[in-house]
């Protein structure tokens, strides 16, 4: 999925989609007492979760669609219950987020055993969703929709990249530092920003080297910013300092 920036005006109508959905929700429930309704939503835990135009308009028409027309309770093999308005919705979400780890599983080797292991998990919660309850429930339902979400991989590209600017900062005392992080600062996709790391044998393994600074195998290096030059210079083409 394509990098969008979101605008101000994006903001502004997610405000007013939130709040609509919440008055809505509210007067619903004291009408009627319908205690399997949805949660209340937080506008600022929902506003850095959409990442693209097209889902945060996706999103907003879902908020806007909730009404006492699609209120009829929808109760699930383990007696837990929803609208049928977010039951559809969860309905969609799983089977793009099937779609996603069927893929992904696909993708792997035999080599790959535990990473298998995970994800085959992952895929048999989600398919017996339906059968949980309590906890187990609400938690695969949250999981449901942020895998199913349309843009799950540029949000995991942007956290990413935002990690990885963290992670930077531990060789920030390197003499040729400031002209990566200038390089990599010119770089709006995040997407892009990801494959371009993972090009490099030296920087994607960058994250090692934050987290056990002491345990570096450097190899045909002599040392770290040895490394840190060579893949300045061969997988950027960034002229280096000695």
């Amino acid at each position: 999925m394509k990098y969008e920036k979101l605008t101000r005006g994006d903001y502004i109508r997610l405000g007013k989609a939130v709040a609509q959905f919440n008055r809505t929700r509210n007067e619903l429930i004291n009408m009627q007492n319908r205690q399997y309704m949805p949660d209340e939503i937080d506008y600022k835990e929902v506003r850095d979760l959409h990442v693209t135009k097209t889902e945060l308009d996706k999103y907003i028409k879902n908020l806007k669609n909730f009404s006492e027309e699609n209120m009829e309770e929808v109760i699930y093999l383990s007696g837990e219950t929803l609208t049928k308005w977010e039951s559809d919705i969860l309905e969609e979400e799983k089977q793009i987020a099937l779609r996603r780890l069927r893929g992904k599983l696909g993708s792997l080797g035999k080599t790959h055993k535990k990473e298998r292991e995970r994800i085959e998990a992952t895929i048999k919660t989600i398919k017996n969703f339906e059968k949980q309850v309590g906890g187990d429930f609400k938690d695969t339902k949250e999981r449901i929709h942020r895998l199913g979400a349309r843009d799950y991989n540029l949000r995991r590209a942007m956290q990413y990249r935002k990690n990885y600017m963290k992670s930077l900062e531990s060789l920030s005392n390197f003499k040729n530092y400031n002209k990566l992080i200038k390089r990599l600062e010119k770089i709006n996709d995040p997407l892009y920003f990801y494959k371009l790391i993972q090009k490099s044998d030296f920087l994607n393994e960058l994250f090692v080297f934050y987290k056990e600074p002491d345990t570096i195998v450097v190899g045909k290096f002599e040392n770290t910013e040895e490394g840190f030059n060579y893949a300045l210079e061969h997988d950027f083409n960034i002229k280096i300092e000695e």
